[in-house]
């Protein structure tokens, strides 16, 4: 049995859901967590994942000296960062030979919220860490293909679909049209693009449109937007909270300006019985998921999936085909194996 420590400096939203099913893959390993709590969306570890959980300090130099601190701890046979400033940090900066393991959970260099020098400059970082990374987990194709573009030589392909959400029936209005996004309210979901889409929709139809956005701000907020265009905000809730909200509505939309990979959104949405239409971005070219390339054909074809009901069922089809094959491409990692060897998968 090996002892992994799993480091995130981003500890909120789906980084949370995705970092706790990772380690739930591996049950014949021990896991422990250093964390730090990312504002409103961030939520306690699962005593039942983690044998041992460290709060972190949320200053970054203090940061850095805890985990410097636990990584020169004998007992840890791997360390598996998790998003970016804890994967530089553990892998540029690890104090004696052991594992690193890396999940971006979507590269610094993808964000659309900083300039191209910035990207630049993340590319820059993630490139000189190759060397000192063993194994990149990436979550889906698209991030396995960055990962193998920057040069990291050992990558696990491996949707993060999550665990099952509570089953609720779905129980949508038909005499309202409501849109559902769920995330954290942040620059990377871009709740402008929502709101222009509920725009859209609330001149196009002869209905009453709700629009409704599951989730919290993170530390850079962002909610203002969306209150002045009469979106509900629900807050932080828990997973039958959030199954119960998605039960209600008519379609959800996937609003992100860029991603990581399989969005645990998409696949909650896809198993809670809802039609999803995504934006087109790259990081969906697996397909599966209906998208729309315009935020004109977006909100026309949630329209369309709202009002007429072969459409919703042809869009629900397809995702839960996509939702399928995900869980079949992630069934078949054995994450305990990697965690258990040995030697350093570099020297390989």
């Amino acid at each position: 049995m090996a002892l992994i420590l799993h480091v995130s400096e981003a500890w909120g939203g789906g980084v949370v859901t995705a970092t706790e099913w990772v380690a739930s893959q591996a049950p014949n390993h021990e896991h422990h967590l250093l964390y730090v709590p990312r504002g409103e969306v961030a939520r306690k570890p699962d005593p039942a994942i983690f044998a041992q959980s460290f709060e972190a300090p949320g200053a970054r130099r203090s940061f850095m000296k805890e985990a410097r601190r636990l990584m020169r701890s004998p007992i840890y046979d791997v360390v598996h960062s998790h998003s970016s400033w804890a994967g530089a940090v553990c892998r540029l900066m690890s104090p004696r030979d052991i594992a690193q393991f890396y999940s971006p959970h979507c590269f610094a260099f993808e964000r659309r919220d900083v300039n191209a020098s910035t990207r630049r400059i993340f590319r820059a970082v993630e490139s000189m860490a190759v060397d000192s990374t063993d194994l990149i987990v990436a979550n889906g194709s698209f991030e396995a293909a960055l990962a193998e573009r920057v040069g990291h030589r050992h990558v696990l392909d491996l949707p993060m679909i999550g665990r099952p959400a509570p089953v609720v029936v779905n129980n949508s209005d038909p005499s309202t049209v409501r849109v559902v996004t769920l995330g954290r309210v942040a620059p990377q979901k871009d709740p402008n693009y929502f709101v222009n889409l509920v725009q859209i929709l609330r001149r196009n139809l002869d209905r009453e449109v709700e629009a409704v956005w599951i989730g919290a701000p993170d530390v850079s907020g962002g909610t203002d937007v969306l209150a002045a265009n009469n979106v509900v905000v629900t807050g932080w809730l828990e997973p039958r909270a959030v199954a119960a909200e998605l039960a209600k509505a008519s379609c959800y939309v996937h609003t992100a300006a860029w991603e990581a990979g399989a969005p645990l959104a998409m696949l909650d949405a896809a198993r809670a019985g809802v039609p999803v239409v995504a934006r087109d971005l790259p990081c969906l070219s697996w397909g599966g998921f209906t998208s729309a390339n315009s935020l004109v054909d977006h909100a026309e074809l949630v329209q369309r999936v709202s009002t007429i009901s072969w459409v919703r069922d042809e869009v629900l089809a397809a995702g839960a085909s996509a939702l399928r094959d995900l869980q079949q491409q992630a069934g078949v990692i054995d994450l305990d194996a990697a965690y258990g060897s040995a030697s350093r998968l570099l020297a390989a």
